[in-house]
């Protein structure tokens, strides 16, 4: 019976222990406490190993020009790990006072911490005894926390150097502050206003000659001013109202009384400008053509030609009709076109009155002597059309050319859409002729070519 009970009593605690046995706990290995004076290099001063289990018998003595320094390991389970926090704990076990300085840990463990008196509360300084100097390490997991004290820390000072003190910082009224504003800004020395207006005045002469010299155009004003007075005078009252508001800037408006102002003038400056612009000749074009207006193809453009009056077919030839039996049915494609265009009587009168073409004409060196012909010696008026055709093919292809190269003032060809801009130029904004001819890169002369007002001019669209 007893024996009975024994045993059970031994399984209990037993059982109870296991925990305690099996659970893990945070510690630290190859730990060194070091006090190195100022001026001792690295390897002077006290240096002595610390354990985790037993605390050092003797306190250390830590002055004014001393730096503490402890390096150490910390391990879970016997094991290097990191943990979540780990400290050195400075505290007084008769006033209660204690202060904390985390170490520097790397992912292996490896801890260090160092200290001066600088870094002590004013308190410390002051205490007779020394304090314990405990190393605190835990985590987040089931791991038991270490913390014990590993030695003693006796703070001494030099009596020479009084302890310095600090003010408890006291609710109560603080003293009153006094705002000290800047000078307003003023206007910069009428030497240097003079400067500027004067540099601004000289300017306007030479403004002026650049104008003459570029060829301004003032006689389109008066134009202009007919045309459309309204917008033109808001326009240019708007302007005036610019260089208002900017001389009320510099005397006495500041930023915010001249941004309303210049957005309201703004605003009328771009509704009346644009109305300006859109209205800058009476006639049915107005806007002003560009430099280089675009225009149609060289290809499909109509040439400026001579023409040929054509001539009657006499009464003794009478239009041939083709024969009966020549159908478009029984001839090629291309000869369906040929018998189409000798079906027509008028086109086949033609042809009689203009006569045949000799092939051999403008090549001198064809030679008739070899063969018979049928030609006639002298040149044809359907001789002449071709060549000139072809002259003036080839004149408007060079030209077209040149014009895409960026060479401008040598056309001598025109089509009907350029010559309504010259005339609308002429005509309805009374430009001179050597203006025209420089804008639209015509040749000198061309515009004095088309006779004056009222032998060649625009009547509408």
């Amino acid at each position: 019976m007893y024996l009975w009970q024994a045993t059970t009593s031994f399984c209990l605690l037993a059982s109870a222990a296991l925990p305690t046995v099996a659970a893990s706990a945070w510690g630290f290995t190859d730990a060194t406490v070091a006090v190195q004076p100022k001026g001792a290099g690295i390897n002077g001063g006290f240096k002595e190993q610390i354990s985790s289990s037993k605390p050092l018998a003797n306190p250390l003595a830590f002055t004014g020009a001393d730096t503490l320094r402890i390096t150490l390991t910390t391990q879970e389970d016997s094991s290097a790990k990191r943990p979540h926090q780990a400290f050195l704990l400075l505290k007084d076990s008769q006033s209660g006072l204690d202060i904390s300085y985390p170490f520097t840990v790397k992912e292996n463990g490896k801890s260090r911490v160092e200290l001066t008196q600088k870094e002590l509360p004013l308190q410390f300084l002051t205490l007779p005894n020394p304090v314990d100097a405990r190393v605190v390490i835990g985590g987040f997991g089931s791991s038991e926390a270490y913390d014990h004290s590993v030695f003693k820390l006796a703070i001494e000072r030099d009596v020479n150097i009084p302890i310095p003190t600090a003010e408890a910082p006291r609710y109560g009224k603080l003293p009153e502050i006094h705002h000290t504003f800047n000078n307003d800004p003023t206007n910069p020395p009428i030497v240097i206003t003079l400067a500027f207006v004067g540099a601004v005045i000289a300017a306007l002469p030479v403004l002026a000659g650049l104008w003459l010299f570029l060829g301004v155009n003032l006689n389109h004003l008066p134009t202009a001013l007919k045309s459309a007075p309204l917008p033109h005078a808001i326009f240019l009252a708007s302007l005036t109202g610019f260089e208002g508001i900017f001389f009320l800037y510099y005397t006495s408006w500041n930023l915010f009384q001249v941004l309303p102002a210049a957005a309201v003038v703004g605003a009328v400056a771009f509704v009346s400008g644009s109305r300006a612009l859109a209205y800058t000749s009476p006639s049915s074009s107005k806007t002003r053509p560009s430099k280089s207006p675009s225009s149609p193809p060289p290809h499909h453009r109509a040439r400026v030609l001579s023409t040929i009056p054509k001539k009657k077919p006499h009464a003794q030839n009478p239009p041939v009709r083709p024969p009966a039996d020549l159908t478009p049915n029984k001839v090629t494609n291309q000869a369906k076109a040929i018998d189409l265009d000798g079906r027509d009587p008028d086109f086949a009168a033609s042809l009689r009155s203009i006569g045949p073409v000799d092939p051999t004409q403008g090549f001198p060196t064809a030679t008739r002597g070899s063969m018979q012909t049928v030609f006639p010696s002298a040149p044809t008026a359907a001789w002449l059309v071709h060549t000139a055709r072809h002259r003036a093919t080839k004149i408007a292809d060079e030209e077209s050319a040149r014009m895409r190269m960026g060479h401008h003032g040598d056309r001598s060809l025109a089509d009907a859409f350029l010559i309504q801009q010259v005339l609308q130029m002429r005509d309805g904004q009374k430009m001179p002729a050597g203006e025209i001819e420089s804008i639209m890169g015509l040749k000198a002369g061309f515009v004095g070519r088309l006779g004056e007002k009222g032998i060649v001019s625009k009547i509408g669209v």
